[in-house]
């Protein structure tokens, strides 16, 4: 008789294939090494997204070799991170030539890192990229300028720490990019973009010299600062923001100190309905800093929704309201009827900041 379990050395054989399975996880590392480098790139690169030890071991695969075969023409999504190098030693030149052999007109997304990447002039032009991000990738200026004078559809833009860039310069024939994303560029100088509809800006790093050209839909600012000592990224943001941001929306602040007060200025951030401000310090927040001067924001922002304002530090070094019981300052009263939400994480009982409440 057929018996539809099947028979006891079939269900062995099941169990035992089941157990080979859940075990390849327990395999040492220098097996898995081993067992990698006799099989075939396309086999190696199936079995390390079934298995978290052989997609450790898939990157130190010591095959991987890119050649125009590999990058065929219809690729549309390349991410690709080399492994971290010692500071001693050289970066790997990725074999920038490579991607146009067909391949140039169909990849849309375009993520790589840990390598120099040296765009070559005359090559031509990237017809469908929509998406590049360059992380710790040596990259030169006039190299980066003339990669993406051939990214006409380019739509988002993202560099994390690329050394080489000094000023990061955008053409104005990047009339899809909406999102620019730039963080810890420790060279960077200047930000000069004409690109005419950017309306997403992220930006970490120690200030430089930023600039829009006539661009008028930037609503959406992040600025992160995270140099401890004289940032002042809350005074940058007060006094130079509006400069290349005149119709901001939403605006996150962080920084990790500011060493002078708020100013008041007559020019307002008229359009202006989110703003978060980060004051997070490793040591004491500056006494010299006035908590009050933030006001300044509240004034400039007629349409101000959500004000959110979160002070982390250790200790405190502000005059207190709990020391002699010192004369508060009081402010003509203003109103501000567009205001709903209004949070302070970090309260303190600095003077200055019982002041602004």
């Amino acid at each position: 008789m057929c018996n539809p379990k099947g028979s006891p050395s079939q269900q062995d054989d099941d169990s035992r294939g089941g157990e080979v399975i859940r075990s390849l996880d327990d395999l040492p590392e220098d097996i898995c090494r081993r067992i990698h480098t006799r099989m075939s790139l396309q086999n190696a690169a199936r079995l390390a997204c079934a298995s978290h030890t052989f997609r450790r071991s898939w990157r130190c695969y010591p095959n991987l070799d890119l050649r125009q075969r590999t990058l065929a023409a219809g690729i549309e999504e390349l991410t690709l991170y080399l492994p971290a190098t010692p500071e001693d030693e050289a970066y790997y030149s990725f074999p920038y030539s490579l991607l146009f052999n067909g391949s140039e007109n169909s990849i849309r997304y375009l993520d790589i890192g840990i390598c120099a990447f040296r765009p070559t002039a005359g090559l031509g032009r990237w017809r469908s990229l929509a998406i590049l991000s360059l992380s710790n990738v040596l990259i030169a200026d006039d190299e980066l300028e003339g990669l993406l004078y051939n990214c006409a559809a380019l739509e988002h833009l993202g560099l994390l720490n690329c050394p080489e860039i000094v000023c990061l310069k955008i053409p104005c024939l990047l009339w899809r990019l909406r999102v620019l994303r730039v963080s810890l560029c420790r060279n960077l100088q200047v930000i000069d973009s004409n690109a005419p509809n950017i309306s997403i800006f992220h930006f970490s790093g120690s200030l430089v010299s930023i600039s829009f050209g006539s661009a008028l839909q930037v609503k959406n600012v992040h600025m992160e600062c995270l140099e401890f000592g004289q940032s002042n990224i809350v005074l940058h943001a007060r006094t130079k923001l509006l400069s290349y941001a005149p119709n901001v929306e939403t605006l996150v602040i962080s920084s990790p100190n500011e060493m002078t007060s708020t100013p008041t200025l007559s020019r307002k951030f008229l359009h202006l309905k989110y703003l978060h401000i980060s004051l997070i310090g490793n040591e004491a927040i500056s006494p010299d800093y006035d908590y009050l001067s933030l006001v300044s924001f509240l004034e400039a922002s007629p349409r101000l929704e959500t004000f959110i304002l979160e002070i982390r530090q250790p200790c405190m070094e502000h005059e207190s309201v709990l020391w002699n019981a010192p004369q508060l300052r009081r402010l003509p009263q203003q109103c501000h009827t567009s205001l709903k939400s209004v949070t302070i994480v970090g309260f303190s009982s600095a003077k200055s900041l019982v002041e602004l409440t």
